[in-house]
């Protein structure tokens, strides 16, 4: 994939020497545009964060990463993501990313014992479109992630989430 306006510029001067079948191996993207173009053909947990994506450098030395989940989020929209199921001591890790618009995230524990107090693990903020993805981790059973979007206009997030129980 060729990103940027010298490579642009250079594809231009030798596209008219290269056989279609050796075009067809080539993906020209808009700046700005680099992550969409990607999540064509590289799946987001695969893509490396500075392209937009969920890939960590050390993080294939585990196995393969757990696959992420699309969702969008309509302006005006409150978005509780539960993550469930999780045992005693295990640390949970979690990613978001955020295309299209700006969105406020927050992260929070809920204990599921009655007169348990909420612990804030992550204050609200607003999240934009182009700053790095939010990498996160607690240790106790239940983890809810909120998005709000405050834009009228339609918001791509993708966010993944794994545990890991230490002995």
């Amino acid at each position: 994939m060729f990103h940027g306006t010298l490579l642009c510029c250079m594809y231009s001067m030798f596209s008219p020497f290269l056989t279609q079948r050796t075009k067809s191996k080539f993906v020209i993207s808009k700046e700005g545009n680099a992550a969409e173009t990607l999540y064509k053909f590289i799946k987001p947990e695969y893509v490396p964060i500075q392209y937009d994506g969920l890939g960590r450098p050390n993080e294939l030395e585990d196995g393969p990463p757990k696959p992420a989940s699309e969702f969008n989020v309509r302006g005006g929209e409150k978005v509780n993501l539960e993550i469930d199921g999780i045992e005693c001591d295990a640390t949970i890790t979690w990613d978001i990313v955020v295309g299209g618009w700006e969105v406020e995230y927050s992260a929070e524990f809920i204990p599921i014992m009655e007169g348990s107090h909420t612990i804030a693990i992550e204050k609200p903020k607003r999240i934009a479109t182009m700053e790095e993805p939010i990498h996160n981790s607690f240790t106790p059973r239940e983890v809810d992630s909120d998005e709000d979007d405050y834009e009228f206009e339609m918001a791509r997030q993708l966010s993944r989430d794994k545990y890991q129980r230490f002995y």
